[in-house]
Formats: structure tokens, C-alpha cells, sequence
């Protein structure tokens, strides 16, 4: 069929051939170690073709689309087998899915370079696009396990993109999910992102699946991707595509040099187990006898023998060899030649490092309740038993509902603090709000105590609403003051205030009997017994907004800040003031906006 194609120009096979190919990293989110290399196809200048997908086109068409995406993959193989540390890291190439769906395509050629480059089929990764659909067939299903069987990993591309991804899932059985950058961009700032890619690590997480976010080229996305639970990000803001000599195991510099590696939980550490894990390779028997001594958790990891996580061994699927009066007979007649491989199930997991709160969503999201296994860059580091992971989600949840105030059930003081001494190790538009009523002490006097939580309930609550522009953080400080913390510049900021501040001034007038509100104010004594016209209530607010780098500043010298402001917010014929942070000399300033 080769032979049909035109030469020359328009030769798809010969492109292929002249296509320079380069590498793009991606990174543990953890560790900011690189996991792998996506492999790049670029075409010369002077191509026919627009694009790489524009030639696997008329591949297709030309009926030489095998030859084409053999072409590719060689040199992808061949040039990744130059970089120095290739046998400890993974190598995605893209697949096009109309070649997986092509019965006559077989694993066993890459099988055959991967050997002759002193390789491991674990080292190579496929690509399935969720753009093009594959047909559910037997013959898929057939073509899909020998590339699993034989240990090469499936990764779906673009995933969430297309229509067809929640089908590839089940056909494909892939080790990675990669979130398409259309859900990345700008995650930091909206909150329908965030929501979005939250379910979706959730989701790759309950299935035992890692999770690759494409497209990171900011830095304050990068470091929410990471509170998320993400396992590895790809982007820009890592590293551009490169030729292999340039390929590098760290990537703790450039870019992300402010970026410290992160730990796990001191409470996940207590809670963590960790058996030692099943190789694929061993016999049933050996499973058996690891139940048999007792375990902590209804499942055993299984690795490779590269320490990455494939799975686990349920105890239910040994119950013939545990229970059965022909246990033993079956173990006798098939334990050597019966592996561990032809046992094993996926498990949920997640990053070891990422957030208690991430850990439990991705377990509690499973169709399991035997536990989750912790990983590290895929490979194992522990596990929670099913009781371990509530046992965490209990405390996390008292642990909230202790510092919620009684009356807004907002987060209170100690939720505060944690926010700001996070944030302070981020970086990324910043800017706090502290809020404060005035005239509540009149009000308060005059229409008694009822009235008075009754707005504060109702500030609480628009704040609880408002919280969702800019992903505000909101806090109730205490009696009448609040607090939020918005992912936005000062201008943006203001602008959220000034909105707030209008509807709690219509809401509150609503509390008011007609001559109050006639009058504009309350006649009436003050705390020094002087009598004294106090205006309607007003939520006056103290603004600051954080320097990009600010690791070097504390908890207290920001919280001073807005303290600072208090005075001249109030006296402000808007009720808004902008402080900003003390000079080296321990001077501050002050100005109305």
C-alpha cells in the first residue's frame, strides 16, 4: 500500500521522517522531579502539512498511517534512549486512536526496540486522544490488554475535552488521566475550574489512576493543582519542548526554584500503614500467605519491579484459596504458575502529599471501602485503611466545626490564621479585606440583641455568597468583624467591596423603623452617656494587598496591617481604606480610596 502514495512533497512517510522531535517534561507536583517526557513531532518550515495532525490525515487517507506512526515512535524511542536517566522515567507518545483501532497493529515491534535500547515496556506510555472515538469492540478489548499485559502504560490525552472520554475510560483501562489545558488556564481565579478538576482528580483517583494537568503556565495555578491532590503537571511554566540533550531529572530550579517540595500530613503519617507490597510476578501463594499472617487493610498493593503502583490483591479474591477445603489443592496445582498479575484490581490512590481533605474525597468518591494507597510520583509509600481514612475525615471535620462561629457557621480565628500563613508561601494577586460595622453598638442598644445578630447573619451571608468571585476566603472574626481574602489586585477588590457594602446597606435599612430611616440615623446616648446622632449601619472595610513575594513577612505583621486601618476606614466618607505593609523603619501609610 506504501507504494500507492506520492513521493516527493507530499510523502507523509518521508515527513515523518524529517519531523524534528522534542521532549517536554512532566513533573511531580510533589517532588518537582521529572516523571517523564512527552515526545513532539515539528515539522520543517517548508512542510506541505500545517500540522502533525494534518499529515496523520492524509496518512490515513493514503492508507500508510501505521508506517507513519512506526516512523514516529522509533525515533521518539530512539532519541529518548540518549537521555542518561531514560530506565527510571516514562516516555508519552501520542497514539492516533483510528492506529489502536487497526486489528493488524501489534505491541510486539516497539516491544522489540524497547529491548534492543535497553528499556522496559514500563518505560514507554501511549497516548489515546479523547478527541477521536474508539469503537467498543472485542477485538479492542483483545488489542488494548496485550499492550497491558505485556506492561506499557495507556494515558488518556485532552481528557474532558471531547465527548468520549467516560467511555475511553472503560475501554482503554489507562494508568493516567491527562486534564486538558482548556480546564487549566487560569484555574486559580475561577472557581467553575476549580470545581471541574477537583471532580476530575477525584475521579481519576478512585479509579487508581495518576493525574496529569496540561497547559501550566502560571505559577498560582500551579501551586492550587498541587493542593488539589494533582499527581503531575506539564506546561510551559515547567519547561518548554526541548531536544533529549537538554532534558534535565530536576526541575526544582528556573521557575520554580521558590517552589519547596511538600510534605505529608503529620496526621496521615500517623495514620499510614506500610505492607510490603506484591510484585506482579510472584506467585498466588505468596499473596495468600501475606493474608494469611494478617493485615491491616482488605487489599495488598502490587508493583512492578520498578516500585510503581499497578494495583492491588483483594482479600475477597482469595477467598477460594483462604476458605475453600481445596484451598490447598489449588495452590499445589497452580501456585507456580498462577502470578499475583492475573489478580490484580485497581485500588483508589492518591498523591501521599496532598491535602487530608484530598486524600478522603478520593476515597470516599470509590467503589471500594477496603482503604487508599498513598503514592509518590506513582511508586508506593503507604496506605490507609478504610477506618484511617474516616478516622481523618472525623478530625478534619470537628476540627472545622470547632472553629466555625455558633452564629454565621463561618470559619473563625484559627481557619484565619491557617489561611494567611498559607497564602504567604504562595504567590499570585493577593488582597485582604477586614471588615467592621459602624454604628452597631447604637443599633444594637436600641433594637435589641435578635436584631443585631440578624445582621450580622445576613452580612455573613453575602459574604458566604460574594465568596465565589476572585475564590474569596471569608471568616467571622468575632461580634461584628469579618474577614476575606480574594485572589485579585486591589482594583478588583475594591470593586467587590463597594458591591458588597451597597447590598448590606439596602438589607440593613430594611431593620429600621420608617423614622430612622427618614431621619437617616438614631438619636440616642452614646457610651458616655452623651446623647448623639448615630447614621444607619454601614460595613466599613480595611483593604490590603500583598506583595507578590512574601514569603519574608508573618502572620502577625499582615494582621497589624489591616488593624492599622481601622480608624480611618470608619472616618472615610466611603468606609474604605487601603493600608499597606510597614516600611523598614516600622513606618505605614495609609490612604482612602
Amino acid at each position: 500500500m506504501l507504494s500507492a502514495l506520492p513521493c516527493g512533497k507530499a510523502d507523509p512517510l518521508a515527513w515523518a521522517g524529517a519531523a524534528t522531535i522534542v521532549y517536554q517534561p512532566i513533573v511531580s507536583t510533589a517532588s518537582l522531579q521529572a516523571h517523564g517526557f512527552e515526545a513532539l513531532a515539528r515539522l520543517p518550515a517548508d512542510c506541505p502539512f500545517a500540522d502533525i495532525s494534518d499529515l496523520l490525515d492524509a496518512s490515513y487517507a493514503g492508507g500508510c498511517l501505521p508506517g507513519v506512526q512506526h516512523r514516529l515512535g522509533d525515533r521518539s524511542l530512539r532519541g529518548f534512549a540518549l537521555y542518561p536517566r531514560a530506565r527510571d522515567a516514562r516516555l508519552f507518545c501520542n497514539v492516533d486512536n483510528r492506529l489502536v483501532d487497526n486489528r493488524t497493529v501489534s505491541p510486539h515491534p516497539a516491544l522489540g526496540l524497547i529491548a534492543e535500547l535497553g528499556l522496559k515496556p514500563a518505560n514507554l506510555c501511549l497516548e489515546l486522544s479523547e478527541r477521536g472515538a474508539l469503537a467498543s469492540t472485542p477485538a479492542l478489548s483483545r488489542r488494548i490488554d496485550r499492550y497491558l499485559h505485556e506492561n506499557i502504560r495507556i494515558a488518556i490525552d485532552e481528557f474532558g475535552r471531547g465527548s468520549s472520554g467516560l467511555e475511553m475510560l472503560m475501554l482503554a483501562s489507562p494508568h493516567y488521566i491527562k486534564i486538558d489545558p482548556l480546564f487549566i488556564h487560569g484555574i486559580a481565579h475561577s472557581p467553575r475550574q476549580q470545581a471541574i478538576v477537583a471532580k476530575l482528580i477525584g475521579l481519576g483517583h478512585s479509579l487508581g489512576l495518576l493525574t496529569i494537568a496540561k497547559g501550566v503556565e502560571d505559577m498560582a495555578d500551579f501551586r492550587l493543582l498541587r493542593e488539589m491532590g494533582c499527581d503531575f503537571v506539564q506546561g510551559f511554566l515547567i519547561g518548554e519542548p526541548v531536544p533529549v540533550e537538554a532534558l534535565k531529572a530536576d526541575y526544582s530550579g528556573c521557575c520554580l526554584q521558590e517552589v519547596r517540595s511538600v510534605r505529608i500530613h503529620p496526621r496521615v503519617e500517623d495514620l499510614m500503614v506500610r505492607p510490603a507490597p506484591l510484585r506482579l510476578s510472584d506467585p498466588v501463594a505468596t499473596a495468600v500467605a501475606r493474608l494469611r499472617e494478617g493485615v491491616e487493610i482488605g487489599f495488598l498493593p502490587v508493583v512492578d519491579d520498578s516500585g510503581y503502583v499497578h494495583g492491588a490483591v483483594f482479600k475477597e479474591d482469595l477467598y477460594p484459596y483462604l476458605f475453600s477445603e481445596y484451598g490447598a489443592a489449588l495452590l499445589a496445582n497452580s501456585g507456580l504458575s498462577k502470578r499475583v498479575e492475573s489478580l490484580v484490581r485497581r485500588c483508589p490512590i492518591s498523591e501521599a502529599t496532598a491535602s487530608p481533605e484530598a486524600i478522603v474525597e478520593s476515597y470516599l468518591v470509590s467503589s471500594t471501602d477496603k482503604g487508599i494507597v498513598l503514592t509518590a510520583d506513582g511508586t508506593l509509600v503507604g496506605m490507609l485503611s478504610s477506618q484511617s481514612v474516616l478516622k481523618l475525615s472525623a478530625e478534619r471535620a470537628l476540627e472545622d466545626a470547632r472553629d466555625r462561629n455558633p452564629l454565621t457557621a463561618l470559619p473563625g480565628n484559627r481557619s484565619l490564621g491557617r489561611h494567611v500563613d498559607q497564602i504567604l508561601h504562595a504567590t499570585g494577586a493577593r488582597t485582604l479585606v477586614f471588615f467592621d460595622f459602624d454604628n452597631f453598638k447604637c443599633f444594637n442598644d436600641v433594637y435589641g440583641f435578635a436584631a443585631g445578630d440578624g445582621v450580622i447573619s445576613e452580612f455573613a451571608e453575602l459574604l458566604r455568597t460574594g465568596r465565589h468571585s476572585h475564590s474569596a476566603f471569608v471568616a467571622h472574626v468575632g461580634g461584628d468583624d469579618f474577614f476575606a481574602s480574594l485572589r485579585a489586585d486591589a482594583a478588583a477588590t475594591g470593586r467587590w467591596v463597594a458591591d458588597l457594602q451597597d447590598a448590606f446597606r439596602t438589607g440593613a435599612e430594611a431593620h429600621y423603623t420608617p423614622e430612622h430611616r427618614a431621619a437617616g440615623g438614631i438619636w440616642t446616648n452614646d457610651r458616655f452617656g452623651q446623647r448623639r446622632f448615630f447614621p444607619l449601619l454601614r460595613a466599613s472595610a480595611i483593604m490590603l494587598e500583598l506583595p507578590a513575594e512574601r514569603r519574608h513577612l508573618s502572620r502577625q505583621t499582615v494582621l497589624a496591617a489591616l488593624a492599622s486601618g481601622k480608624s480611618a476606614a470608619k472616618a472615610a466618607s466611603d468606609g474604605v481604606v487601603a493600608v499597606t505593609l510597614p516600611e523598614p523603619d516600622g513606618a505605614d501609610r495609609t490612604a482612602t480610596l
